[in-house]
């Protein structure tokens, strides 16, 4: 005869199994601080004058994409959308960001052919993909653990 968990016992399981995903997810430094570089990577290619920043872009394309399936392989996940409100504006300000630097990028590179601000808005992508990818999975753990902040 199998046992049927109560409510009390059914959320406890609910609870461990949520703050068990949420311990799988835990960044790594070595693959945060590679994916820094590759993301400041690709906008700093820029610097280099046609046809020469888009070949050094690749790379770090690449390496992107390598890092994201290596910590899919390693977790066996895939965590690409946050549920709770927290994570959610921690993702849109680190999109936001992102997406002004690419603007800069695009505007001083090809429309003004100034070179040195996409060495700047790399190194500053490099900090924000840091900063703001530990603070979203931070906030994507604490909510799974049922840790509010």
């Amino acid at each position: 005869m199998t046992h049927d968990p109560g409510p009390h016992e059914a959320l406890a399981a609910v609870r461990d199994s949520r703050a068990a995903l949420g311990a799988r997810i835990r960044p790594v430094l070595a693959e945060e601080i590679a994916l820094a570089v590759a993301t400041g990577g690709v906008l700093a290619a820029f610097a280099l004058p046609p046809p020469w920043g888009s070949l050094a872009m690749v790379p770090f394309v690449l390496a992107m994409s390598w890092l994201m399936v290596l910590a899919r392989n390693r977790t066996g996940l895939m965590v690409n959308r946050a549920v709770c409100a927290r994570a959610r504006g921690i993702g849109l300000a680190f999109g936001l960001a992102i997406a002004g630097l690419v603007l800069v990028v695009i505007l001083s590179s090809l429309l003004l052919d100034l070179r040195w601000p996409a060495l700047a808005c790399g190194l500053l992508a490099a900090v924000i993909t840091f900063l703001g990818r530990r603070a979203w999975l931070r906030a994507i753990m604490d909510d799974l653990a049922g840790r509010p902040r």
